[in-house]
């Protein structure tokens, strides 16, 4: 259950970036390390998820970096 959760944030927040790489690069990880969460066969850290939440719920995500 909470594998599909991690994997459907981590897929809206891939989508509303524009793509895995911009994920990636948001996170400040590696692609294959964001695909593996994306298909939920690694659980991301706690942290990550965290700010996949924030992004996916921000009222204003047109600038995720905060700048």
């Amino acid at each position: 259950m909470h594998d599909k959760v991690f994997a459907h944030s981590f897929t809206r927040a891939a989508e509303q970036l524009g793509g895995t790489g911009e994920l990636a690069a948001f996170l400040q990880t590696s692609v294959g390390t964001v695909e593996h969460w994306l298909r939920g066969t690694m659980r991301p850290p706690v942290s990550a998820f965290l700010r996949v939440v924030d992004l996916i719920t921000s009222k204003n995500p047109s600038d995720p970096y905060g700048r």
